[in-house]
């Protein structure tokens, strides 16, 4: 598990940045990337910051390796440009978490635009991201299947 990575898109802010702070970037390698560069810098040392604001994330395509995690935390409304982009870029085996208000159209375009050799998995947060601690919060996972070892590994995160 520590050689796997997660990327957080969206990750400067919110829900994003509380994943990046207090979950994933004490496990493991964990890319932030955001429009506001100014958000980026407020991270945490470990957390590595991907400012997306003109370059776009095809800058980083190198950074996304099989079984990787990728968080989409952006706003509903910048999704599917988000996942339009991303999708290409992204090698076999990863897991796709989508982190939005509202699940249904994220997991319809998670649905139809993830490679078949990808996964994809609803995640969201029932506490805002001012709780300090990740222990005793609930979150609902969408299109959970616990047959497949990503959503399992994501399920004991």
């Amino acid at each position: 598990m520590p050689n796997k990575q997660v990327h957080i898109f969206g990750g400067g802010s919110g829900i994003g940045r509380w994943l990046a702070e207090r979950i994933f970037s004490i496990t493991r390698t964990t890319y932030c990337y955001d429009l506001s560069p100014r958000h980026l810098d407020l991270l945490p040392k470990t957390i590595r910051a991907c400012p997306t604001d003109g370059l776009g994330i095809a800058e980083y395509k190198d950074n996304f390796r099989t079984g990787d995690w990728v968080v989409l935390a952006v706003p509903q409304p910048a999704l599917q440009a988000t996942v339009s982009e991303l999708v290409p870029l992204l090698p076999p085996g990863i897991l796709v978490i989508v982190s939005t208000s509202t699940q249904r159209e994220s997991l319809r375009l998670l649905r139809e635009h993830v490679p078949s050799n990808c996964e994809y998995l609803g995640f969201h947060p029932l506490f805002s991201p001012t709780v300090g601690s990740p222990i005793g919060q609930i979150a609902a996972l969408i299109d959970l299947d616990v047959t497949k070892q990503q959503h399992q590994e994501f399920m004991k995160t």
